[in-house]
C-alpha cells in the first residue's frame, strides 16, 4: 500500500484540532492506492504507524488514543488528534480529571454536575468507593463537594513515553506518581504507541486480579489518570481507567459482577480469531448479536466495509437458523424496504414477519407490515384477502396505520364489501385523535397520511358531501405534516406520500 503524503499533509494543515482515525483520514483524502476495506488487522496497525510518522516529520503531533478492541475483540485503528507540535502550549485549567489539593490531600476533580447551580465541585480521593443510587439505578464514586476557591489546582506533569506505557500496563498507578509530586499527565513530543503487547499485559493483569466485586470496581474507577496533548485541554487518552476504555468501545459485553471476562474475554476473542476475516470468525451467538448491534449503531454507511456487511448478513442468518428472536425481528424490518446493512427483499421480509407473527414478537406490528406487503403488490400481485385479514387484526389492537389502511380497503372495496361511509368515519375518528398530539407537540407520525385520505373523501364525495374547499384544507395540512416528518428523519414511502399530496393540491387549486 502506498500513501500520497502530500494529500495527507495538506489535510493536517487545514484541519487542526480535528479528531480522526487514520482509516478515516486516508478515506477522506483518497490518499491510498488500495481499498481500505480489504486491509487486514496487521495492515491497519501499520497504517496507524505510517500516518503518525508522516505527521511527526511534517511538524504535527498526532496525539493518539490507544488501540482498543471493538465488540468482537478486533483492534480498531487509533483516533488521532491533529495538533501542531508546539511544546509551549498547555493550559492549566480546572476540568474533569484535574488533580487538586484540598485540606492537604491530593484529590481528583470528578463531578461538575453541581457546579453551575451551587458552585460545587465533587472531589474523589484514592480508594474512593462506588455508591449505588437506587433512584438513578446507577453507581458513582463517593465525592466530597467543595467550592472552587477552597482547592489548589496542581500543575500537570509531562510524562514520557516509558511512563505512559507503564501506566497502561498497570506497572504503576497514577496515585503512586501523585505521591511523588507528578499529577495529571501531559504527553511530551515523543512517539507514544500503545501496542498489542501492552494490551495483552493489561488484560492478563486484570484477569489475574481479585474477583470483580464493587470494591474492585471502585479501585479501578478511582484510578483517574489522563494523558493530555499539549494542544488539547481535553483528555484524549486515559491510561487505565475502565470507564474511558468502555467509552472507547473496548467491549460492550454484559458480564456478572463476579466474572473477570470483561476485558480479557475480548482479548481472547481477538487472539482466537487473529488474521481471520470478520465473516470467518469463530463466535458464539451472544458475540454475533453484539457484533450485529454494533454495526446497526453506525449511522454513516460510509464507515461500513463490504466485509463488515457480509459478516453481518451471515451472522444474522445463522442466528435466525438457531431461532433467535432478536435476529428474526432485525431481518424482518431490515428487509422491509432495506437499510444500510440489508437490501430490500419483500419475500425475505414476509418470511420473517410471519415468524414474528407466529412467535408473538411484536405480533400486531408484524401483522400491519404483512398487510402492507399483501395490499401493495410487493410480491408480484396483490392479495387483498390476506391484507384485509392482517390489517383487521392489527387495527383491533389500535395500530393506527393498520386502521387507516383497513379504511382504505373499505373505501375501495378491496378484500371486503365497499363501504365509503365506514371508511370516512374511521379516517375522521383517527384524525381527531392524532391532530391533538400534532397541534401540541408539532409532530404526528400519521397525520399526513390520514389528512390526505380525508382530503380524498371530500374531493370525491366519498362518505361525505363533496367539498373541494374542505378537501384542499386537508391536503394543505397533509403537506405541512409530511414536510415536518421528512425534516425529522422521515419514514419509508414518504416520497410517494409527498408526491400524492402535491398532485392533490394541484387538482384542487383555485
Amino acid at each position: 500500500m502506498r500513501l500520497d503524503k502530500e494529500k495527507i499533509v495538506a489535510y493536517l494543515e487545514q484541519n487542526t484540532r480535528e479528531r480522526i482515525s487514520s482509516y478515516q483520514l486516508v478515506q477522506k483524502t483518497d490518499a491510498s492506492d488500495v481499498n481500505l476495506n480489504q486491509l487486514s488487522t496487521e495492515d491497519l496497525f501499520r497504517l496507524d504507524e505510517e500516518i503518525f510518522e508522516i505527521g511527526k516529520k511534517n511538524g504535527f503531533l498526532l496525539s493518539k488514543r490507544h488501540h482498543y478492541f471493538d465488540v468482537l475483540g478486533m483492534p480498531w485503528n487509533i483516533d488521532f488528534e491533529i495538533v501542531p507540535n508546539d511544546d509551549n502550549y498547555f493550559e492549566d485549567e480546572l476540568q474533569w480529571g484535574s488533580y487538586v489539593k484540598y485540606q492537604g490531600k491530593i484529590m481528583i476533580a470528578h463531578d461538575f454536575w453541581k457546579y453551575e447551580e451551587e458552585g460545587l465541585i465533587g472531589l474523589v480521593e484514592e480508594g474512593a468507593k462506588l455508591v449505588y443510587d437506587d433512584e438513578e439505578d446507577s453507581a458513582q464514586l463517593k465525592c466530597t463537594y467543595v467550592k472552587e476557591d477552597e482547592i489548589e489546582l496542581l500543575k500537570p506533569y509531562c510524562a514520557d513515553a516509558e511512563t505512559v506505557k507503564k501506566l497502561f500496563r498497570l506497572d504503576v498507578t497514577s496515585w503512586e506518581l501523585a505521591r511523588q509530586g507528578k499529577y495529571p499527565f501531559a504527553v511530551d513530543s515523543e512517539s507514544i504507541m500503545i501496542d498489542e503487547n501492552d494490551l495483552k499485559c493489561f488484560c492478563e493483569r486484570v484477569e489475574k486480579s481479585e474477583t470483580w466485586t464493587q470494591d474492585a470496581w471502585s479501585k479501578i474507577f478511582a484510578e483517574e489518570k489522563y494523558v493530555y496533548s499539549q494542544k488539547n485541554v481535553e483528555p484524549y487518552m486515559t491510561v487505565d481507567t475502565i470507564w474511558d476504555i468502555i467509552e472507547q468501545d473496548l467491549v460492550w459485553f454484559d458480564f456478572e459482577e463476579d466474572e473477570l471476562d470483561y476485558f480479557p474475554g475480548c482479548y481472547r476473542i481477538y487472539e482466537n480469531n487473529k488474521g481471520k476475516l470478520l465473516s470467518e470468525m469463530d463466535l458464539d451467538d451472544k458475540q454475533k448479536i453484539y457484533f450485529c448491534e454494533y454495526l446497526d449503531s453506525i449511522s454513516d454507511e460510509r464507515y461500513l466495509s463490504g466485509e463488515q456487511i457480509k459478516a453481518y448478513r451471515k451472522y444474522l442468518d445463522e442466528l435466525i437458523g438457531s431461532g433467535n428472536e432478536w435476529a428474526i425481528k432485525t431481518k424482518a424490518w431490515g428487509s422491509y424496504g432495506g437499510n444500510k446493512l440489508l437490501e430490500c427483499d419483500w419475500k425475505e421480509a414476509e418470511k420473517n414477519l410471519l415468524k414474528m407473527y407466529k412467535l408473538d414478537i411484536d405480533k400486531y406490528a408484524a401483522a400491519n407490515a404483512l398487510g402492507y406487503i399483501y395490499y401493495s403488490n410487493r410480491l408480484g400481485e396483490p392479495d387483498y384477502d390476506r391484507a384485509f385479514r392482517f390489517f383487521s387484526e392489527a387495527a383491533a389492537k389500535k395500530v393506527t396505520q393498520a386502521m387507516y389502511k383497513m379504511a382504505d380497503m373499505y373505501r375501495k372495496g378491496h378484500g371486503t364489501e365497499k363501504d365509503v361511509k365506514k371508511a370516512f368515519k374511521i379516517y375522521k375518528k383517527l384524525y381527531k385523535k392524532e391532530i391533538n398530539d400534532y397541534e401540541v407537540y408539532g409532530f404526528g407520525e400519521n397525520i399526513a397520511d390520514i389528512a390526505l385520505r380525508l382530503g380524498y373523501c371530500y374531493e370525491n364525495g366519498e362518505g361525505v358531501k363533496k367539498d373541494l374547499s374542505k378537501a384542499r384544507e386537508f391536503f394543505l395540512k397533509a403537506e405541512e405534516a409530511i414536510k415536518r416528518r421528512i425534516e425529522l428523519g422521515g419514514a419509508y414511502g414518504d416520497e410517494v406520500v409527498y408526491s400524492n399530496i402535491q398532485k392533490a393540491l394541484e387538482r384542487t387549486k383555485e
